[in-house]
């Protein structure tokens, strides 16, 4: 419902193809009506899916350590290019 919350989600969504998941091209999506915060917050908000518990792949990735702080340094990266 923000506008900046586009550009917001472009810029994590950049930083993270670049430091950690060169393969991610899925695409950005608007969350419509359907996410009642994200559609009543007068802030740039976004939500983040970090992976797919349904692809052995990413559930094995989200299950290390190791991964979880390599994503969630990566997220605040992303978050502080895109307020800066």
């Amino acid at each position: 419902n923000n506008g900046a919350s586009f550009e917001l989600a472009k810029t994590i969504h950049t930083t993270t193809q670049t430091l950690l998941q060169p393969e991610n091209d899925r695409p950005i999506k608007q969350s419509g009506s359907s996410i009642y915060l994200l559609h009543h917050l007068g802030c740039p908000a976004v939500l983040v899916e970090c992976g797919f518990l349904s692809s052995p792949e990413e559930a094995a990735l989200l299950g290390e350590e190791s991964y979880r702080r390599q994503l969630a340094l990566t997220l605040c990266m992303g978050i502080l290019r895109g307020i800066a």
